[in-house]
């Protein structure tokens, strides 16, 4: 769907529910992506059929949890899990405008009190959600 919209992502984190070959070959041979997923703890380092999971199971295994966070960028998915959580705890599922007019100013008014919530938040935490500290 993003593609079709003209969106264009460079590289999916995802968590080791999606680190199987048939995923690996979507995502980075079919459609270019590149593709970073943690594993399974008795995860071997091998390929299975396809090299680059196997090159990156290897990196998995030989290496530290947060220096392999570090080197593949890992680290970044938990500032969109967060935002996701934050935003699906704050409002519900469903939109309740019959109208497509409606249910924009309906969204975009939810995403204000969202946005006022982080800014609130920020303000007195004295730190964002990506580390900067306010002043």
């Amino acid at each position: 769907m993003a593609a079709e919209g003209g969106h264009r992502f460079e590289k999916i984190y995802a968590d080791g529910a999606y680190s199987s070959n048939r995923n690996w070959i979507y995502l980075t041979r079919e459609n270019g992506y590149g593709f970073v997923t943690g594993f399974k703890v008795n995860t071997r380092p091998v390929s299975n059929g396809y090299l680059a999971r196997g090159l990156a199971a290897g990196l998995w295994c030989k290496t530290p949890y947060k220096v392999w966070t570090e080197a593949t960028g890992y680290h970044f998915r938990w500032k969109s899990e967060t935002g996701f959580s934050d935003f699906e705890e704050i409002f519900p599922e469903t939109v309740t405008a019959t109208s497509v007019r409606g249910m924009v100013l309906e969204v975009m008014a939810r995403t204000e009190v969202f946005n006022a919530f982080k800014r609130g938040r920020a303000a007195i935490m004295k730190v964002t959600g990506n580390g900067v500290e306010m002043a």
